[in-house]
């Protein structure tokens, strides 16, 4: 019985405060406005082209951060968009980055 009132509970509580902050992954065309390397790891702001984002900084996986990086730089000195895989929360990692032509 107290197993059944706890699950009541916490189901109660998510249901209160509900999942609002968490975003689905997803496919957005950007803009690169800056880019760099810390001591850490390596960063791109973007701003979505339909503006569901604008000005906001994403991590670039340590294991394609140099390949990333150098999409990132091309789209910018080329005036190009990428395309990324990621969700909309501030310093997410990216999962995947195109060139958009």
């Amino acid at each position: 019985m107290k197993k059944i009132v706890l699950v009541i509970m916490v189901l109660s509580v998510l249901a209160t405060m509900g999942v609002s902050g968490v975003q689905a992954a997803a496919w957005y065309t950007c803009t690169v406005n800056q880019t760099g390397v810390s001591p850490t790891n390596s960063m791109v702001m973007l701003t979505q082209t339909s503006n569901v984002f604008a000005n906001r900084w994403f991590v670039l996986p340590a294991a394609q951060g140099n390949q990333m990086l150098a999409v990132a730089l091309t789209a910018m000195s080329s005036g190009m968009h990428v395309s990324v895989y990621t969700n909309t929360t501030q310093y997410s990692v990216i999962g995947t980055m195109y060139l958009v032509p």
